[in-house]
């Protein structure tokens, strides 16, 4: 199909979308809308450390400001897995707090990226 011969935001699809639970929605205009009933795909896990030195405290705030929180993904092999996968730390999701002198809590929650 010629590119120039379509009309705006028009593009064949080149998957055939039934195969998939879809929900769908047509409009007036004769577009329609196509978007997957179950949208599970994606994973997260939450993790809780207690424990950490001022340094390993200070090493994960590194990370988590390189990273801009949610912002830059990186690369994570998650448990019972042997392939990393890209992933980001959750919106919002890190907190810690002084548990003694020296010790600290965090816990953050790292989310699966879909591409």
């Amino acid at each position: 199909v010629d590119p120039a011969a379509r009309p705006f935001g028009r593009t064949p699809i080149a998957f055939p979308i039934r195969d998939w639970p879809a929900e769908v929605a047509l409009f007036d205009s004769g577009h329609r809308q196509s978007w997957p009933r179950d949208q599970s795909g994606r994973r997260s896990w939450a993790f809780t450390k207690s424990g950490l030195t001022d340094a390993q405290l200070a090493t994960f705030v590194t990370f988590w400001n390189d990273h801009l929180g949610h912002e830059v993904a990186f690369n994570w092999t998650p448990p019972q897995h042997t392939a990393a996968i890209k992933c980001a730390f959750a919106d919002g999701s890190f907190s810690s707090r002084r548990l003694h002198k020296g010790a600290h809590a965090i816990s953050f929650e790292v989310v699966e990226l879909l591409s």
